[in-house]
């Protein structure tokens, strides 16, 4: 049984999360500009946001037809071969 604090924290955090998630869409989206493509790591770098929410955000972002994946290339942090994403073209 969940006490009345941890009921509190839970509601607070499933109100909080929504408006951080969209706050970082934005700046996440901002940082890719149109003709380029980035990934994660490169995203990291660009925003400071942490590679977990870098992730989630550019799931959402593609699931809702705002990003798509460019070419695949390699990192020009890691050197991995990756699979970067760009804002959709029309």
């Amino acid at each position: 049984m969940k006490i009345a604090q941890q009921e509190t924290a839970v509601a607070a955090f499933h109100e909080r999360v929504p408006a951080v998630a969209a706050t970082q869409r934005g700046v996440i989206y901002d940082a890719i500009q149109p003709g380029h493509d980035y990934s994660m790591c490169e995203l990291v770098e660009m925003t400071g946001f942490q590679k977990s929410s870098i992730s989630a955000r550019l799931n959402k972002m593609r699931a809702d037809g705002v990003l798509e994946y460019g070419p695949e290339r390699k990192c020009r942090i890691s050197g991995i071969t990756i699979n970067p994403v760009r804002r959709k073209t029309a």
